[in-house]
């Protein structure tokens, strides 16, 4: 969510998107099972991070959706849509698009798909930010502290792809990633992410849809293979 939107900058909208998408449709048709529905920020493949069950307090109800819409002021039109968004996406990403444009449509939000390629991606997001709302998948990588921190620091707000999208700011969620980052001690690291996980649980930067299990499958004779340099 581009929470410099007035509209988006309301928790009971994005508390209204959350509880409108059916992810447990997006893993069963569109990652055909591989994979899991996303239980926390942190990815489950970090047991020592993950905070389980996390986003258990959104669960999938579209009468709790049109509630908060209905509370934060969005009445249905005459033609039943209360509001429209933009949605930024990678074309990779087309059966996410029908999905989330059908789910959103049944408590009224429209859902405006722009498909663009990489560079136009990190302009509109990133550089102008110029968008509502996007789709994209942010790998965890191998620590919280390369992979996920990026997406929530208020420090990682700027023109770099990949970076701080939402542009979230929280000082306490701030001052976790940099306690966490600060110790080698991987106990006091998982509970300081733990605790970050729960604020952003609460506020809804983003929504995480789903953890996708990756398989790939080289010759044993085939070297100099870059498996980060493109959509392999």
């Amino acid at each position: 969510f581009n929470l410099e939107r007035p509209l988006l900058a309301d928790l009971r909208v994005r508390r209204a998107v959350a509880a409108a998408l059916a992810r447990e449709q997006m893993l069963d048709l569109i990652l055909f099972g591989r994979g899991r529905v996303a239980e926390a920020p942190i990815s489950s493949g970090m047991p020592w991070a993950h905070l389980p069950g996390a986003l258990a307090a959104h669960p999938f109800d579209p009468a709790l959706a049109n509630r908060l819409l209905d509370e934060a002021g969005h009445p249905r039109g005459a033609n039943g849509e209360r509001f429209s968004i933009d949605m930024y996406m990678y074309a990779t990403f087309t059966r996410y698009a029908e999905l989330l444009r059908q789910q959103l449509a049944q408590v009224g939000i429209g859902l405006r798909v722009r498909f663009v390629d990489a560079a136009g991606l990190g302009d509109a997001v990133f550089a102008r930010r110029d968008f509502d709302t996007t789709l994209i998948s942010y790998c965890n990588g191998l620590d919280p502290a390369i992979g996920v921190r990026r997406m929530s620091d208020s420090t990682n707000i700027g023109r770099v792809p990949f970076s701080n999208a939402a542009a979230y700011r929280n000082a306490e969620v701030d001052r976790l990633f940099t306690a966490a980052g600060a110790t080698t001690d991987e106990a006091e690291r998982g509970a300081h992410y733990r605790a970050a996980q729960r604020i952003l649980a609460a506020e809804l930067p983003y929504w995480w849809l789903v953890e996708a299990n990756l398989t790939t499958a080289l010759l044993d004779n085939f070297a100099g293979f870059a498996p980060w340099s493109g959509q392999f």
